[in-house]
């Protein structure tokens, strides 16, 4: 794994740690993203993602395409703005794992600036 790759990786980590859920079994950072993922695609349960079978970018993206993608609520109160939303791209399809307050304030205050994504490119063999 590349640098690049690694530091994506380390800033993703860090994002998930606060959805880690130990009663649930979510002992590691990876654990959290495979427990969203299954949430947001109960359809994909038989697959575990990781950093041996995914690969992970970063993107800009505007509020438009922020705007398009499921969110499982519409609070709008996220604790900091400046961190990217993270998102598993499998099959041609987004599912947001997290930023959900982010989006939520950025689409009701209109704010036109593009923002940080971190995406989660779940390799082809896996599907």
């Amino acid at each position: 794994m590349d640098a690049t790759s690694e530091n994506l990786w380390e800033q993703a980590n860090d994002l998930l740690r606060h959805h880690q859920q130990t009663k649930r079994g979510d002992h590691k950072p990876i654990d959290a993203l495979n427990r969203l993922f299954h949430e947001a695609n109960p359809s994909a349960k038989s697959l575990r993602l990781s950093e041996m079978n995914c690969s992970i970018v970063s993107e800009f993206w505007s509020r438009e395409m922020l705007a398009g993608l499921h969110r499982k609520h519409k609070r709008a109160t996220p604790k900091e703005e400046s961190y990217p939303v993270v998102v598993v791209r499998w099959q041609c399809k987004h599912y947001l794992i997290d930023g959900g307050n982010r989006i939520n304030k950025w689409v009701q205050d209109k704010n036109e600036a593009s923002h940080a994504v971190l995406v989660i490119l779940v390799a082809e063999q896996m599907t």
